[in-house]
């Protein structure tokens, strides 16, 4: 893959042409946002979406650690 290429791209209904770009040819919406590196993921909403809910993920992961194992 390349390191350009938006990491969720595989999962991505807009990537795989099912989502919606307005008026926007896809080729040129991928062009802009989903090959585009950091720069065009972070403007790409499905990016941030998938983001903030992989964070969510991750920090509920560590308060069930800090409940499991309180002491360390």
């Amino acid at each position: 893959m390349s390191k350009n290429l938006c990491p969720n791209s595989k999962s991505c209904p807009v990537f795989a042409g099912k989502g919606e770009t307005g008026d926007t040819p896809l080729a040129l919406y991928r062009n802009v946002f989903c090959y585009r590196g950091v720069n065009g993921w972070g403007n790409c909403k499905t990016y941030i979406i998938n983001q903030k809910d992989l964070k969510e993920v991750n920090d509920r992961k560590e308060k069930l650690k800090t409940i499991d194992n309180p002491g360390g």
